[in-house]
């Protein structure tokens, strides 16, 4: 459109714009660009001025002025965490007349030693922040509106504290109950969601008879602070709906030899089935967890034809006695795809069979369950103190395809057969990178350097004893500084 033949509907106004122009510079120029919007755009701009009135800097006055403000109502704070749950952005209403807000967060799992996240008392120029998030955690926010001199305003008199966590929502079973009663008593119902079940913080508990969890996704946890203590008789089992352990001290001495401490119940009606296994694709997670006296392995599938996605043992320490081990799969189509154990401590001090990790000698491969997408499998071993084993595998059963295997920052000590490394490759134990990665090792045996073969080839093993104070106790306090400062065993050991 030309815009010499533009007629506006303000044609008559024209006095009006060129006052417009004069206190607003630049004002007829952005009128060129596009008339008839920001002809409406201008007036519109020249009716809230002369309504609200201009400061001698041009800006608008909030409104607000010589006040006591207060800081945002606790009930309009809001949490949203990331798409993957690593950060949460806080966001609070605007408090108007403020001349900004200081802002704390603290982990409150102890709430006689807070424990701050980022800056404390940040001065925020703005209604929202941003922070890490950790899973189980309970947090409180502090946040009080500044005042803001140049409105004659002054800060808020108190601070608001918002209290937020991440912990699953939970039935609390009440101290000194037998868990197997309860849950006759309480039936466990698959409702699609995990269910969650919370001990009372320093609790005591017993087990009497095996727990089957069925096809439910159960978490089991207890305080992240003052755990509580279950007693066992028997294990869980499970039809596939995974499960997890958290923040408990599992007394297992008592458990019959020919059991397990968690382990798999027959395969039900429905189940996905793939390459004669049936799927569990939610996780098995052992976290933060003390086993003392394991006669039996931690995870055993029975017998039973299942594949696992996800077996994960996160900041556990457990002590194995008699047969016991960690991982036992003797299905001839069992398959774990993703193992991993992290910041732990898992040792032995007794006879029996003394494999870390016993597996089936079927040869199940990630190709198998390639309509999955399991395309891959990773076996990995970051940040752990290993002790008095015969070996890490009797065998590893994945003898093609994928398999990832990650070993670093690992103490192995004290293990009855040399060449650790060796026990822990995949099938034919052959090194071939990228799929084998060894970094930052100890390997130390008999008062001398342990002879791990050319099988770790990383060139970067720390070959020194770590002094730890007294192994054979259950004490792995790490002596040497070496050790100490290359982070080499869990961490909780330092």
């Amino acid at each position: 459109m030309n815009d010499n033949n533009f007629r506006s509907p303000f044609e008559g106004k024209r006095k009006s714009l060129k006052f417009i122009s004069s206190i607003w510079p630049g004002g007829i120029s952005l009128l060129k660009l596009k008339p008839g919007v920001f002809y409406l755009v201008a007036v519109v701009l020249f009716l809230s001025a002369c309504a609200k009135g201009f400061d001698d800097e041009w800006t608008f006055t909030p409104g607000v002025e010589n006040a006591t403000l207060e800081s945002p109502n606790a009930e309009n704070v809001q949490f949203i965490p990331s798409a993957d749950g690593s950060t949460v952005k806080i966001v609070w209403p605007v408090v108007y007349g403020a001349g900004g807000y200081q802002f704390s967060l603290y982990i409150v799992d102890d709430p006689t030693n807070q424990v701050v996240v980022g800056a404390e008392n940040e001065f925020v120029d703005g209604a929202s922040v941003s922070r890490e998030l950790l899973e189980d955690t309970k947090y409180k926010v502090v946040l009080k509106t500044l005042g803001n001199e140049k409105y004659n305003n002054k800060e808020a008199t108190s601070s608001t504290d918002v209290s937020f966590n991440t912990l699953l929502e939970a039935t609390i079973i009440p101290d000194g109950t037998d868990l197997t009663q309860y849950f006759i008593e309480n039936p466990i119902v698959d409702t699609g969601v995990e269910l969650g079940y919370e001990l009372e913080a320093g609790g005591t508990y017993t087990v009497s008879g095996e727990i089957n969890f069925g096809t439910a996704f159960v978490t089991l946890r207890g305080n992240k602070i003052n755990r509580a203590t279950v007693t066992m008789n028997a294990g869980f089992k499970s039809q596939g709906g995974g499960t997890k352990f958290k923040f408990i001290n599992f007394e297992c001495a008592n458990i019959p030899t020919d059991g397990m401490f968690f382990g798999f119940t027959d395969i039900p009606g429905g189940a996905t089935i793939v390459s004669d296994a049936a799927i569990v694709t939610n996780p098995i997670v052992f976290q933060s967890c003390n086993f003392i006296d394991l006669p039996v392995p931690l995870y055993w599938d029975n017998g039973m034809s299942y594949a696992v996605q996800t077996l994960l043992i996160k900041d556990v320490v457990a002590e194995i006695i008699d047969d016991g081990r960690v991982i036992r799969n003797s299905a001839s189509a069992g398959y774990v795809k993703d193992f991993k154990i992290e910041n732990s401590t898992v040792y032995k001090n007794n006879t029996g069979t003394d494999y870390f990790m016993q597996m089936s000698t079927s040869k199940r491969a990630p190709n198998d369950f390639a309509d999955l997408g399991w395309a891959t499998a990773s076996f990995t071993y970051s940040n752990c103190t290993f002790y008095g084993f015969d070996r890490m595998h009797n065998s590893n059963r994945y003898t093609y395809g994928w398999v990832y295997t990650t070993v670093k920052n690992c103490i192995f000590l004290e293990m009855l057969r040399d060449q650790t490394a060796r026990y822990i490759l995949p099938g034919n134990r052959v090194y071939s990178a990228p799929a084998i990665t060894f970094d930052n090792n100890t390997y130390w045996r008999l008062g001398a350097v342990e002879n791990y073969g050319s099988y770790d080839k990383s060139g970067k093993t720390l070959d020194e004893d770590p002094l730890c104070a007294n192994p054979a106790g259950g004490d792995f306090t790490v002596g040497n500084p070496n050790t100490v400062s290359r982070t080499i065993g869990d961490p909780r050991w330092f």
